[in-house]
């Protein structure tokens, strides 16, 4: 991962999150950093096709259903256990000092590192919520609405 420097938001991409919520940042990754991700996500996705049900499987928890009799990935859970570099993504300060800077905060924990896969005609559909809604909201937890 490249961390040779800072990578935090401008005023006015402060005041952009801040009036409509999100921003984007192009070019965020590199080509290489985008085909180590993908590779991961073609490795859960070869991983899951030698699962006959739902469960942990090398560090990942593999949610699987069925559509027509086909086998359907709903999601991944964790999806770092098995492919490490993942986490790292998770880490990287071009996510995490933006994120700092948002929250008012230097102090941040990963709860999720999912993967969810929404092949053509799957029937996988994620409606629209906050995954702060399905967690423990311990005394640490911060909500950002």
């Amino acid at each position: 991962m490249v961390r040779e420097r800072q990578h935090l938001l401008t005023k006015d991409e402060i005041t952009a999150f801040s009036e409509i919520g999100w921003i984007t940042k192009k070019a965020l990754f590199h080509a290489d950093e985008i085909s180590k991700m993908r590779a991961c996500c073609e490795n859960l996705e070869r991983m899951s096709a030698n699962l006959d049900a739902t469960g942990l499987h090398e560090g990942s928890h593999f949610v699987l259903g069925s559509l027509a009799d086909e086998p359907v990935i709903r999601r991944v859970v964790w999806a770092g256990g098995s492919q490490p570099y993942l986490l790292e993504v998770g880490e990287d300060p071009r996510l995490t000092q933006p994120c700092a800077q948002l929250l008012g905060s230097n102090e941040m924990e990963q709860l999720l590192s999912q993967a969810h896969f929404k092949r053509p005609g799957d029937g996988v559909i994620f409606g629209w919520h906050q995954n702060i809604q399905h967690r423990d909201k311990g005394g640490r937890t911060v909500s950002v609405s």
